[in-house]
């Protein structure tokens, strides 16, 4: 049983009374669930210290006048409680207006603290997983449906101030010396919706063209290009239709001109299926090229890639404004919409190593059929590669010469000589971005490690758990909330930004 039992201004006294009995888990749960009985009943008393007076209110010059107090379930931490609150309307009728709510920051029926609690864990669990957690080790039930519409909610106030709060980053004790920019993109799978709107298959189609066209500027093999055709044209069989053999042999030979006109005359699915979703990051490091500071953004497939860069764009000028004496450096892979963007916001670009490795471990099986001897090479010359001034040319001569030393060899197949040719394009295409011995010599950055880990983590670790499929609101909503919550100290700036604006001014959709 809990009672207040006296109040004096700020302060309120609640006694509780429990019986302990059983064991000792017996009365854990007891404890539990009376203290949670006692913070309804205190959060019940807060509550009201928020509403207003039942007198005339102005909101905007707008005069409302009270229509009584209406009666609301509470969602708290703690347990749920009914209070009877005034709401406002104008004159002229319309839509009512509760201070209380607006002055609490009530987030549709939950105070602050629970929908900061369920969106907190919603970042990394499940709807369900976050009420089963709720329910077990909180001892406070819930269900499922409250949580995702609780959780959704918070994350469209988090995508609503995207680019309308700022936040501090963290005043770091060493010097900054330098700052990486990074970006990448990964698949998740997206639901279908709209299939009978007409410009939803446009755009569509349009999506498609530009990942083909992305598809080329990473010097994919016409191989892999097919598997990235069938994921999104949903092609059944082991082997592709005549349409799609003409669009694999325009994209290998590099010829994107008209296909426009050639995905016009074959099937176009309903959006959905794998798409590309975005991420990117700004990465602080130390004298002693360690990372001391990341800030992560991400972005559904549908979010768009302009507004996604702006965004990016913006991090990176309230950085220079904070760090301008640091060394800026871009980091990614060797598609060319990446370095459209970092060129002018970086004085280095430097391709991600791990990428240039990758290439390196797919060459190596055209130099020795031998395992033991396949991975000695590769080992060799990764370590020559970032401690070797040069090594990168050599390399890629060494390359060179065996391309065509093995060009006639009917023994070796011709997967094995289309990686080696996949590896020459690469590292022509990048070697000026490949310097890595002098990039070293300074502690910069070389790897895009963070911008990998923020693919796995911001968006691969929850969006693309077995079975799950999204809709656009859905993700947009998810990754908001893990950009905000895998930030250093943004999670709470964001929270006091709710405390300290509100939300009623937001456009929240």
């Amino acid at each position: 049983m809990t009672s207040i039992i006296t109040r004096n201004g700020d302060e309120v006294t609640v006694q509780i009374t429990m019986k302990l009995t059983g064991s000792m888990l017996d009365m854990e749960t007891t404890i539990q669930s009376a203290v949670n009985e006692g913070g309804a009943l205190a959060t019940q008393e807060a509550l009201t210290r928020f509403d207003a007076t039942g007198g005339p209110i102005k909101i905007a010059g707008i005069t409302l006048t009270s229509k009584g107090k209406v009666t609301k379930e509470y969602q708290t931490p703690y347990g749920t409680f009914m209070l009877d609150r005034y709401v406002y309307q104008t004159c002229n009728g319309g839509a009512t207006f509760c201070p209380l709510d607006d002055r609490a920051r009530i987030i549709t029926s939950s105070t602050p603290k629970l929908a900061q609690m369920i969106s907190d864990k919603y970042a990394s669990l499940t709807a369900q997983e976050v009420a089963n957690d709720l329910t077990n080790n909180h001892g406070r039930k819930t269900t499922h449906r409250f949580v995702q519409y609780t959780a959704d909610m918070v994350g469209s106030i988090a995508q609503a101030t995207e680019e309308v709060w700022d936040y501090e980053t963290p005043t770091q004790i060493e010097p900054i010396a330098s700052i990486s920019v990074s970006l990448d993109g990964t698949c998740m799978l997206m639901r279908s919706i709209n299939k009978d709107d007409p410009a939803s298959r446009t755009s569509n189609k349009a999506q498609l063209i530009a990942d083909f066209k992305i598809t080329i500027s990473k010097g994919i093999t016409d191989v892999d290009i097919f598997d990235k055709i069938k994921e999104y044209l949903s092609l059944d069989g082991p082997k592709p239709d005549c349409m799609s053999k003409k669009i694999i042999k325009k994209i290998s030979t590099g010829e994107i001109a008209n296909l426009d006109s050639l995905l016009d005359n074959m099937h176009i699915p309903e959006p959905g299926g794998y798409r590309e979703a975005m991420t990117g990051n700004v990465s602080l490091y130390n004298l002693d090229g360690n990372r001391v500071h990341t800030i992560y953004l991400g972005a559904t497939p549908e979010y768009g890639k302009a507004t996604f860069l702006s965004r990016l764009q913006n991090e990176v000028d309230k950085i220079k404004s904070k760090y301008p004496n640091a060394t800026y450096v871009g980091i990614a892979d060797g598609a060319a919409n990446n370095w459209e963007f970092l060129t002018p916001n970086t004085q280095y670009q430097i391709l991600d190593f791990y990428h240039a490795t990758e290439y390196l471990a797919g060459a190596s099986y055209a130099f020795f059929i031998n395992d033991s001897e396949r991975k000695t090479w590769l080992h060799n010359v990764c370590h020559e590669l970032k401690h070797t001034q040069g090594a990168a040319q050599a390399i890629l001569t060494q390359m060179i010469e065996q391309v065509n030393l093995i060009k006639d060899k009917k023994k070796i197949s011709d997967i094995v000589k289309k990686k080696l040719s996949a590896a020459v394009t690469y590292f022509t295409n990048q070697l000026l971005r490949m310097n890595y011995f002098d990039y070293v010599a300074r502690n910069l950055p070389i790897g895009s490690g963070v911008t990998e880990a923020a693919c796995k983590t911001l968006i691969k670790q929850r969006l693309c758990r077995s079975g799950m499929r999204w809709k656009d609101r859905g993700a947009r909503a998810v990754i908001a909330l893990r950009a905000l919550v895998q930030t250093t100290n943004r999670w709470s700036q964001f929270w006091d930004r709710i405390t300290h604006n509100g939300i009623s001014d937001l456009e929240i959709a």
